[in-house]
C-alpha cells in the first residue's frame, strides 16, 4: 500500500477561513470539556445522575449551530470529530489511570 502526501499552498483568503474554522474548533473542543466537567460535579457534589459522552455532546450539536450561527458555516462531520477527539481523550486518560492503578507500566 503507498501513502500519498499532498501539501496545499493557500492563498490569504483560504488561510483566513482556515483559521477561522480551527478557532471556532479550538472554542467548541474548550466548551465540550467544560461542560463535560461541570457534569462530574454536579454528579459528585449532588447526585444528579447526568451522563455526558459523545453521544450526547454530538446530538447537541444542531442546537449548537442555531444558537450560534457562525458554527452554521463549518461542516457537520469537522464538529464531530471535536467531540469525538474529545470523547478519545477521556477515554485515553481514563484507561490509563485504570493501568497503572493494576501496575502496568
Amino acid at each position: 500500500m503507498r501513502a500519498y502526501k499532498f501539501r496545499i499552498y493557500p492563498n490569504k483568503e483560504q488561510i483566513k477561513k482556515i483559521d477561522y474554522i480551527l478557532d471556532l474548533s479550538y472554542n467548541l473542543y474548550n466548551a465540550m470539556l467544560e461542560q463535560r466537567k461541570m457534569a462530574y460535579e454536579l454528579k459528585k457534589d449532588f447526585y444528579y445522575n447526568i451522563n455526558v459522552n459523545y453521544t450526547y455532546q454530538q446530538n447537541q450539536l444542531p442546537e449548537l449551530k442555531k444558537e450560534f450561527p457562525e458554527y452554521k458555516y463549518i461542516y457537520s462531520q469537522v464538529l464531530q470529530d471535536v467531540a469525538n477527539r474529545l470523547d478519545k481523550a477521556y477515554d485515553n486518560f481514563f484507561r490509563r489511570i485504570n493501568e497503572k492503578e493494576k501496575g502496568k507500566k
